[in-house]
């Protein structure tokens, strides 16, 4: 029987040659998965860039074909819906472009032969309009319009190019779908100019003045009804004449001056002169002052004095600054007094 406490041999156990640990065999370890085939970017890619996540998903991704197949159908289609969606968008985006580009031209070219002079176009958009009563439902294009030698005139412009209205039709002539303020504008600002210049002569100086034109025959709008049957641009002291109907003016006029009761006349006379400029020839512009008002200065908020227009008297009937005076009124803190020619004096009651 063998000795038991006889030692074992073991194995020579190779050492470094600097310290003298034994050396240890290297386990094997899993070689890491690169960061483009990961799941999380395979996936992110076929979020954001279907096409491109396809590719890598069949390409690299460690994933069963069953599954890439089941992943392919529902990309392809939604990839095939958006880019259908995106043609189809970009399609009405340039026909938009196109439409507005082709309606711009042929506003240029309508207003040239209109006016006679070339505009500036800008800002054109297509804007749908209907009257809910009347059941007209159409498209307009609308744009804001100034004269090439004057851009400080801005006026509004439109163009029926879609369904009808009272105005016209898309198959209509240009003249009735056409539409614009210019002669408004213009007029409007010739007037206001032309009326400042005459009242700045006077006792009173203009601040602010505001005009309206109308037919007395006619609901049309002044410029567009004149525009839209004879196709001219007339000015406006020529319409009463050729449309052989009275034409009216309506003003408002805020003046600032000194104010008492001793020169109460010369504003009477400045409304007669502001007649004057406006019909010098007495040719059926009726001329109405709907609100003749009075600062003592620019910066106050109620007038002094007002001029009522009691019994729509009309200017160009007027002879005499006295049929004007009494329908000024003095404001006091309680209440206003009617002028009287003949006393000179103010009274509660309207001078008959």
């Amino acid at each position: 029987m063998k000795n038991d406490n006889t030692p074992r041999h073991t194995p020579h156990q190779p050492r470094s040659k600097t310290d003298g640990v034994p050396l240890q065999t290297p386990t094997p370890t899993r070689q890491a998965t690169r960061w483009y085939k990961s799941t999380l970017f395979v996936v992110l890619l076929l979020v954001f860039i279907p096409p491109l996540g396809l590719i890598l998903m069949w390409l690299a991704a460690p994933w069963k074909k069953y599954i890439k197949v089941l992943v392919t159908i529902p990309v392809i289609f939604s990839s095939a819906v958006f880019l259908l969606i995106s043609a189809t968008i970009a399609q009405s985006a340039i026909t938009q472009i196109d439409t507005l580009k082709n309606e711009r031209a042929r506003m240029e070219q309508f207003l040239e032969e209109k006016y006679g002079k070339n505009f500036s176009i800008k800002n054109g958009k297509i804007v749908n309009r209907g009257d809910a009563l009347l059941g007209f439902n159409f498209k307009t294009y609308e744009a804001e319009v100034s004269p090439m030698d004057d851009d400080s005139v801005v006026f509004t412009a439109s163009r029926i190019v879609k369904g009808q209205s009272l105005d016209g039709g898309e198959s209509s002539p240009d003249k009735l779908n056409y539409s614009d303020d210019y002669l408004l504008q213009s007029w409007t600002r010739e007037l206001e100019e032309g009326v400042d210049k005459v009242v700045m002569n006077q006792p009173i100086g203009a601040t602010d003045v505001n005009f309206r034109v109308g037919f007395t025959k006619t609901r049309a709008s002044i410029a567009e009804f004149y525009d839209k049957i004879w196709g001219t641009a007339p000015t406006y002291q020529k319409l009463p004449l050729e449309l052989k109907q009275e034409l009216i003016l309506m003003s408002d006029i805020k003046a600032a001056g000194q104010v008492d009761s001793s020169n109460i006349e010369d504003y009477a006379s400045t409304m007669i002169a502001v007649r004057d400029w406006l019909d010098p020839d007495r040719q059926g512009l009726a001329v109405r002052v709907n609100s003749f008002e009075i600062y003592n200065r620019k910066e106050d908020k109620n007038p002094r004095w007002e001029w009522q227009n009691v019994g729509f008297i009309k200017l160009d009937k007027v002879e005499s600054v006295h049929e004007l005076t009494p329908y000024f009124i003095q404001w006091g803190p309680d209440t206003g007094r009617y002028y009287n020619p003949k006393s000179r004096e103010f009274d509660m009651r309207h001078p008959e």
